[in-house]
């Protein structure tokens, strides 16, 4: 996958593109439930709004980055807000 994300860079230079040591960032890797090499999860405005693991063909990661560009942010923020306030119930035992 190393290959298609380094071009998907490439043709893509107004995305960050970044890739993380799962060894050394245990936490980083445990809080997004990383189960596999490579996970992919893409944040638009500090926003995580795609995550899968597995390699994809330079195809779908196209698709993906079209995708995330043209999504509802506003929709985007409200359905992140309720998953937060979700998980934060959950946390607290009441839910």
């Amino acid at each position: 996958f190393r290959p298609i994300f380094d071009s998907a860079a490439e043709r893509h230079s107004d995305v960050v593109f970044a890739t993380v040591d799962t060894e050394a960032e245990q936490a980083l890797a445990h809080r997004y439930s990383v189960t596999s090499i490579p996970t992919l999860v893409v944040y638009r405005e500090g926003i995580p709004v795609f995550g899968r693991p597995g390699a994809l063909s330079a195809a779908d990661l196209d698709e993906v980055i079209r995708q995330v560009r043209v999504l509802d942010m506003d929709r985007a923020r409200a359905q992140y807000g309720e998953q937060l306030a979700a998980s934060k119930l959950e946390g607290d035992g009441a839910g």
